[in-house]
């Protein structure tokens, strides 16, 4: 999107925020592995509502997004007739774009879950598999729906998830403080970073 001019860039919009409802929704699926473990360990009224509020959530996404972009467009339209160029573009993808939009979605949660989870298991965190892979799929479940302002902030929801989902089963927060930050590191700090310095070298060349 940094190759498209201004107007482009802006019409380009709706195709953005189908990416990002296609990787919330990879999050909200896998979630429910985490939420389950959750319920199970947690009874509460809190618990109940969260899991089954969760469950009806992610169908209602999913048959919005691949039922009725077209209504979504023209509601736009109607409603708020200065955002409709932003996302008419939905309504252009066919069925097989939108579900490849989804599989990509599912591989990147899968890249991301895959290095939490291979950290937790190399710290030695003392739970069976399935239970860590549960906990990782909480973590990025609770990062998605909690608000955070900056990436630093982003990192604070990450590292109380995690710290409050693996405390229901008594692990140490020291390997999953550890896991948390590697994570951070990996995907977020560095890469960001090395895009600055590219940002800053076409600064440069441009003057």
């Amino acid at each position: 999107i940094g190759q498209l001019d201004t107007m482009n860039r802006l019409e380009s919009l709706g195709a953005i925020l189908l990416g990002r409802a296609a990787q919330f929704m990879a999050t909200l699926l896998f979630g429910l592995i985490g939420l389950w473990y959750w319920y199970q360990v947690d009874t509460s009224g809190v618990a109940v509502w969260c899991f089954w509020g969760t469950v009806i959530s992610l169908a209602g996404l999913v048959a919005s997004f691949l039922l009725a972009r077209g209504h979504f467009v023209s509601l736009c339209s109607n409603l708020w007739p200065a955002a409709a160029k932003f996302v008419k573009v939905l309504q252009y993808y066919s069925w097989q774009e939108t579900a490849e939009i989804f599989a990509w979605s599912m591989l990147r949660y899968a890249t991301f879950s895959l290095q939490f989870f291979m950290l937790l298991y190399w710290l030695d965190v003392p739970l069976p598999a399935h239970t860590l892979w549960a906990g990782v799929t909480w973590v990025f479940l609770a990062k998605s729906v909690i608000p955070a302002f900056n990436f630093l902030s982003d990192l604070g929801v990450r590292e109380f998830s995690a710290l409050y989902f693996f405390g229901l089963f008594g692990v140490s927060p020291a390997p999953i403080i550890t896991a948390s930050l590697s994570i951070w590191l990996l995907n977020i700090l560095i890469p960001t970073l090395i895009g600055s310095l590219f940002i800053i070298q076409m600064k440069i060349i441009k003057n």
